[in-house]
């Protein structure tokens, strides 16, 4: 799926924003781990549009997850 224009990337990894999107891949991780016994669809979460759209937390992570493809898609593109 291609982004807007606004969010294309601009052909450089900065170091720190590697890391960081390393450390954030992990927490997210590490939050997976700890809720393979927890019902998911007890809790929903809203998005950055607001209360207008809102998921359940397990799909929530699987966006989240999915986004994060895309990312590394896109890195391994620029190199």
């Amino acid at each position: 799926m291609k982004t807007m224009k606004v969010f294309t990337p601009t052909g450089q990894i900065s170091i720190a924003v590697l890391d960081q999107f390393i450390k954030n891949t992990e927490r997210i991780d590490h939050i997976l781990g700890s809720s393979r016994n927890k019902d998911l669809r007890s809790f929903k979460v809203t998005t950055a549009l607001g209360p207008i759209l809102r998921f359940y937390l397990g799909d929530a992570l699987d966006f989240i997850l999915a986004h994060n493809e895309r990312h590394v898609v896109q890195i391994g593109n620029l190199l």
